[in-house]
């Protein structure tokens, strides 16, 4: 998923002699290559530090979760029934705390947050497949594709996003394991239309906070408040030092 978003930013972002040589901007890759050798020695850089971190953690845990940690011992405790092994994949990594607020801080509602997390890789899996291949076919950046309307100011995105929103606010299509799938008018909504407010601005303070709590996170991991406090002595004693006559 960071690299569906890393590629577009690169080919927007990056300065022009860390992409490949040419007018069009394209971003090195394994198909398209490499012209700067920073760009090969990082990208390899990147694989071998992960890889090394994976094979350390699989000496400690294999594909199970750390049962030491806040999320390692939720998810062993969620998946009693069934194991003991924990949820694979598990980093304890929740700076935003949306593990469980998304769906809910219950196991069904963390087991939707790891079904959505699996459907979203996969599909972005796909995504940047597609990417990889769409560039090194057309030799066109993905930025500049379909008139660049995904990735410029434009009016056509935001107006058929607009027009999707209307339609699906009265037609829905049926389940895939109904067959034939079809669509069809909406009879009854599941949510009236408080909860669906109130579930909207739930998520709209979450992700307006996050940066917030990111920062709340970061500064109390890495103890930041203290180091802060200790400045203004730290100043004034350099400053004392500084003169013999203090």
């Amino acid at each position: 998923m960071l690299a569906v978003l890393g590629w577009p930013a690169a080919e927007l972002f990056s300065p022009v002699k860390l992409l490949l040589s040419g007018d069009n901007r394209l971003a090195p890759s394994v198909l398209n290559g490499f012209d700067n050798p920073i760009t090969l020695v990082s990208l390899a850089g990147i694989f071998i530090a992960f890889g090394r971190y994976e094979y350390e953690r699989f000496k400690e845990v294999g594909f199970r979760s750390d049962y030491t940690t806040e999320l390692g011992k939720r998810h062993r405790e969620d998946m009693s029934n069934i194991w003991n092994y924990g949820a694979a994949g598990d980093y304890n990594f929740d700076p935003l705390d949306l593990y469980g607020e998304l769906y809910g801080n219950t196991p069904e509602g963390r087991r939707s947050v790891r079904d959505a997390e699996l459907a979203n890789g996969r599909a972005a899996m796909m995504a940047i497949t597609g990417i990889a291949i769409s560039e090194y076919i057309t030799k066109q950046p993905i930025t500049e594709s379909f008139d660049g309307i995904f990735f410029h100011p434009n009016y056509v995105l935001p107006s058929l996003a607009a027009v999707y929103w209307s339609i699906s606010q009265f037609y829905e299509i049926t389940p895939p394991t109904q067959y034939p799938v079809r669509i069809q008018r909406k009879t009854k909504s599941k949510k009236s239309f408080q909860e669906r407010i109130s579930s909207g601005a739930k998520f709209a303070a979450t992700t307006i906070t996050a940066p917030v709590r990111a920062t709340a996170y970061v500064s109390k991991k890495y103890r930041l408040a203290e180091k802060f406090k200790n400045i203004p002595k730290g100043i004034v004693d350099f400053v004392k030092n500084s003169y013999e006559y203090w």
